[in-house]
């Protein structure tokens, strides 16, 4: 073959092997912007706190990567599910990440998010062994080092084991750089210190090194000194031995010096102390989030506060004004505005994310007494002028507890839906239970779309019972009469499901010769409307209630409901039922603070102070029969 015909066939061969690798580089440049991209995406995500969406990107950059880097995006993904209150989804996820292909940094975020998971499913007690397998903290890059030290002392709090906790922050504290995140940790240290009795503080002193000894010292000094001139005195002191200590921040605006050295008794000294006044408000403002996912709840509180408010005639009535929370976004700057102009009481926040933020504000900065309209575990208030009150199940959960204990039971089972709310509960009130002494026997966590029936017959072990039935006969090879039974190791059940739900659970029990077995079932199981051919499916369970929704006839939300335009039912009547109590308690919140015995009977319950400053609510026993609501003396 001549030159000139050898070219002619190279030259289009070259030219499509050029054409070829250009495609290939433009498709792999095009496909490494498009990762660069989401992954830049999802970490503005993940900053913004819009963690579903967050873990949708990651999972979309796990399908584009190489396979170990795929890996840690989907564990990246979980960690978002975590976040977002998707521990089910998370945990699939990182059930199907295994060890064996993860590098040493991608194994320790795995743990890591293993450890949140365990966190956000209230198991401590699996978070503190998982803890256990993160390799030490001086062999960890540092943003690395404080994730591991931050949930160590979420995981040691967890567990009451309020040293450590503290331990663990101080340690934080000295790799943390952004202001705002060092004020919330050294707060943090602060309240959990407070929650530790004076002796142990007194021993712990002679042994903790720094950086925990000075924060020890100062929470020794707040819990030991009672007389407000030689607590100030004592702080006084502890300022001079440690002058650079970051305590200070908190310490410093909440003291004036010249005025402190002129004290010579209590009384001028308890002006730097937050104490109730002996005066009834003048001026109350309402924090409540009137736009948003929250906006319907705050309405619906709102009403009924201003009911109750126009309701009571005697006497000179405090203005009131609503301060919206969504508007500034920023509920300090909203709280700090209420009292700015003029607020000597407040009522709110209700998104339980804005209390915590509320109740991170250094204790100086907390002068104006509040009464907020939903609690957080996380919160453990020492200020008596701050004070939590909400409607939460958790609190049902344990009355329950008190109530299936005082008749003799021991033996449990729980039903509950299969969500994050579902799960809350069962855990709840498994603690509750396990605390008082009582066994948990059986679980079953129901799902809309699978077969209920099966999870009841589960639930009371038919299955094993009809087994038995069945092995008898083979074996006896004759006809022989047996009974199907249900376990007879349980003396009561703890229900909190829906309404709906329940209505149809409940027959179940009684199919599967469950008839006579106590169900105690949280105020969910009731609609809040007597109808009794919808609820004759649910008799004989016992549940727990607000007293206006079981006893409405005479009551005064219920006139005051019936003024509404439109009118309430179901869980709007309760949150009316909230905003009129939290009006009630406005009135009543000197009294309450001063007598330890003194008691509201409000519409959501008895209402009285706990020594946490959270609102306790003393709710209504009620027994379905024919399918309406029987109070239970």
């Amino acid at each position: 073959m001549c030159k000139t015909a050898k070219k002619s066939i190279l030259f289009p061969l070259l030219c499509s092997l050029t054409l070829f690798f250009a495609i290939v580089c433009e498709s792999s440049s095009a496909k490494n912007k498009q990762t660069i991209n989401l992954t830049k995406e999802s970490q503005r995500m993940h900053e913004k706190a819009e963690y579903l969406s967050s873990a949708q990107h990651y999972l979309r950059l796990s399908q584009n990567s190489n396979p170990r880097q795929s890996l840690e995006y989907q564990v990246m993904a979980a960690d978002m599910f975590v976040k977002a209150g998707e521990p089910t989804k998370a945990a699939s996820l990182l059930d199907k990440v295994s060890d064996s292909a993860l590098d040493v940094n991608q194994k320790i975020l795995k743990q890591m998010v293993l450890v949140e998971l365990a966190l956000a499913r209230y198991n401590p007690k699996q978070a503190e062994t998982l803890l256990q397998n993160i390799p030490h903290q001086a062999n960890l890059p540092e943003a690395t080092r404080s994730r591991v030290l931050f949930l160590q002392a979420r995981t040691y709090e967890a567990n009451d084991n309020y040293l450590a906790a503290a331990r663990a922050r101080s340690i934080l504290d000295e790799l943390l750089i952004d202001q705002q995140s060092q004020r919330i940790n050294r707060q943090a240290i602060r309240q959990i210190l407070n929650k530790v009795p004076e002796h142990v503080l007194n021993q712990a002193l002679q042994r903790e090194q720094y950086p925990l000894s000075p924060w020890l010292s100062l929470a020794y000094i707040e819990k030991s000194i009672s007389n407000p001139a030689q607590r100030e005195q004592a702080i006084y002191q502890w300022q001079q031995q440690f002058p650079n200590h970051p305590a200070q921040t908190f310490l410093s605006a909440n003291l004036n010096y010249p005025q402190y050295q002129m004290a010579d008794n209590n009384a001028q000294a308890q002006q730097y102390y937050v104490a109730p006044s002996g005066m009834s408000p003048r001026k109350i403002a309402l924090l409540l989030p009137m736009n948003g996912p929250h906006a319907k709840a705050a309405k619906t509180i709102r009403e009924g506060y201003l009911a109750a408010y126009y309701d009571n005639a005697s006497g000179q009535k405090p203005s009131i004004q609503v301060y919206d929370t969504t508007l500034e976004n920023d509920v300090i700057r909203t709280y700090q505005r209420a009292v700015n102009e003029g607020a000597d009481f407040v009522v709110g926040p209700l998104v339980k994310e804005e209390v915590i933020r509320l109740s991170q504000m250094p204790t100086y900065a907390l002068k104006t007494p509040i009464l907020t309209l939903n609690e957080h575990p996380q919160v453990h208030s020492n200020i008596r002028s701050f004070v939590q009150f909400s409607l939460s199940p958790e609190n049902e959960a344990d009355q329950i507890t008190e109530k299936a204990r005082s008749l003799g039971y021991r033996n449990a089972s729980i039903v509950v839906p299969n969500n994050s709310w579902g799960k809350r509960l069962s855990a709840r009130f498994r603690d509750s239970w396990q605390k008082k002494g009582g066994r948990i026997v059986s679980e079953a966590q129901i799902e809309p779309y699978k077969d209920t029936a099966k999870q009841i017959r589960d639930l009371l072990a038919i299955e094993q019972s009809q087994k038995r039935s069945d092995t008898i006969k083979y074996l006896i090879k004759e006809h022989v009469e047996y009974q199907v039974r249900r376990r007879s190791d349980v003396d009561v059940v703890f229900m909190a499901l829906p309404s709906a739900q329940a209505r149809q659970i409940k027959p179940l029990f009684d199919f599967y010769y469950a008839h006579d077995l106590p169900i105690l079932a949280t105020s969910s199981v009731y609609a809040g409307t007597p109808n009794a051919n919808r609820d004759r499916d649910m008799n004989g369970i016992q549940f727990i209630d607000m007293p206006w929704v079981v006893n409405a006839k005479q009551s005064r939300v219920k006139n005051l409901i019936n003024k509404q335009e439109g009118g309430l039912s179901g869980e709007s009547s309760r949150l009316f039922a909230m905003g009129v109590d939290a009006y009630d308690l406005t009135q009543s919140f000197n009294q309450l603070q001063q007598s330890p015995n003194a008691m509201v009977d409000g519409a959501t319950g008895q209402l009285s102070l706990s020594p946490d400053n959270r609102i306790q609510r003393k709710m209504t026993w009620v027994k379905i029969a024919n399918g309406s609501p029987v109070l239970v003396q």
